[in-house]
């Protein structure tokens, strides 16, 4: 399931996303910088971006959080 994500969302969200990065850029992204990635800070970034209102998060059957989508917006200046 697709549904618009909440602030309370954000400890999941980070979750896929160092698991993500740490799984796929293994060989691309400095291991250091991997293994430095914080949830903490992550955490607070996503609560700042889910109280825009601008991601989704895909759910599996069980409710569990699985993916997730930020929306950016493009600027004309």
């Amino acid at each position: 399931m697709i549904r618009k994500a909440v602030i309370t969302d954000a400890k999941a969200i980070v979750k896929v996303q160092i698991d993500t990065w740490r799984t796929t850029d293994r060989n691309i992204v400095p291991e250091d910088y991997l293994k430095q990635m914080s949830d903490d800070d992550r955490e607070e970034m996503w609560k700042t971006i889910l109280s825009s209102g601008s991601a989704y998060v895909a759910e599996n059957e069980n409710g569990e959080i699985i993916g997730f989508s930020r929306i950016l917006k493009a600027e004309i200046i």
